[in-house]
């Protein structure tokens, strides 16, 4: 694919994972993997599971410059080795990458990855030699295979070619043929630390402003932090709690005013975080009523809004299942391609509508 087209396996903002020089906070899965190589009992397949954008698919990338390095030594290849440059670029001959293909016709990224793109895999492996040294395919999302492609990606496992390691990066493994997952290696990979956070933002030369803010939203992900610094998350999500604290009755400007953030073509970043952050922001009212304020991180005044909003077991229950009419809205809105301000101020009318019969 060339560089001017979009990469499917790389957020909108922050560089590719194949770029990263250090994976951060996950220890575990790179102490089994380097165990497993250094042993000799290393597994032809790998499911590297766990929330999306904790850095699965870095640790894919650093470990496919570790194998395609050879040699004995750190997990952590030297960034200015060959095979490290090889891998960046996308030229290791040991090296192919299974992601959504991009569409000539419709000028987009294909909404699935199919078979096509799997054959394209399996046909570089029968093409090319191992010349002695690892070979590594990375299927980055496994989620994202339609029935054939999961079927020929199965055949692949049942007869790996010689010398060759397949990382699956799984957002939702559970979606997975269970006849793959049985035949890979799994690794689990825990939510970040705000350390670790901080780390790989500094290492995707992004600034760390509102880091504690950042953190709090993007619980544990460094993709959703990346996310939230590009589209202005965190002021977003402050717009949204002043928004509710004037419910039941919502403030008509408060409203307007954060309907109008996603008005526009350029605010599409700014859509689609509202359409995620607005559902969010009821999700975490509704858990911190339920457990009388105990969360580890909340922002000023939040706490006592879910309190004041969500008094009784009854309330809580009803805005549950408020957070899943508003994300149908959301999607809605998507599919069918409505106003963004107008989708906006559909939800908070309907989220207010909501707490006014509660009350």
């Amino acid at each position: 694919m060339s560089d001017e087209l979009p990469e499917a396996d790389c957020l909108t903002g922050a560089p590719h994972p194949r770029h990263a020089d250090t994976v951060f906070g996950h220890d575990r899965p790179v102490a089994q993997f380097m165990e497993a190589l250094e042993t000799g009992r290393m597994h032809h397949g790998w499911l590297l599971s766990g929330p999306k954008g904790v850095g699965k698919a870095t640790f894919a990338w650093q470990a496919a410059k570790r194998l395609i390095d050879g040699g004995q030594g750190p997990f952590m290849v030297n960034p200015k080795s060959p095979a490290a440059r090889q891998v960046k670029s996308l030229a290791a001959p040991g090296l192919s990458l299974c992601r959504r293909s991009w569409d000539e016709k419709t000028k987009r990224l294909r909404s699935v990855l199919g078979v096509d793109d799997v054959r394209r895999m399996k046909s570089f492996f029968t093409m090319s030699s191992a010349e002695g040294g690892w070979r590594v395919g990375i299927v980055d999302s496994a989620d994202e295979m339609n029935t054939s492609a999961a079927n020929a990606l199965l055949k692949l496992l049942e007869e790996p070619p010689a010398r060759t390691v397949f990382f699956l990066i799984g957002h939702q493994p559970s979606l997975l043929l269970p006849t793959i997952r049985s035949r890979c290696r799994s690794l689990r990979f825990d939510p970040l630390t705000t350390d670790d956070i901080a780390s790989a933002l500094g290492q995707a030369s992004i600034g760390t402003e509102d880091l504690e803010g950042v953190s709090t939203l993007a619980a544990g992900s460094a993709g959703r932090a990346v996310q939230l610094m590009s589209s202005d998350g965190v002021e977003l999500y402050r717009l949204i709690l002043n928004m509710l604290s004037t419910m039941p009755g919502a403030d008509r400007q408060s409203a307007m005013k954060l309907a109008e953030t996603a008005a526009g073509r350029q605010a599409t970043d700014q859509y689609d975080m509202l359409l995620d952050l607005i559902p969010l922001s009821l999700s975490r009212l509704t858990l911190m009523a339920s457990r009388g304020g105990g969360v580890e991180q909340g922002f000023p005044g939040e706490a006592e809004m879910a309190a004041r909003l969500l008094p009784t077991p009854t309330v809580q229950q009803m805005a549950a299942q408020l957070v899943s009419d508003v994300m149908a809205r959301a999607a809605h809105g998507r599919a069918v391609n409505l106003d963004p301000g107008q989708v906006i101020l559909d939800m908070i009318l309907s989220i207010d509508t909501a707490f006014r019969k509660a009350a």
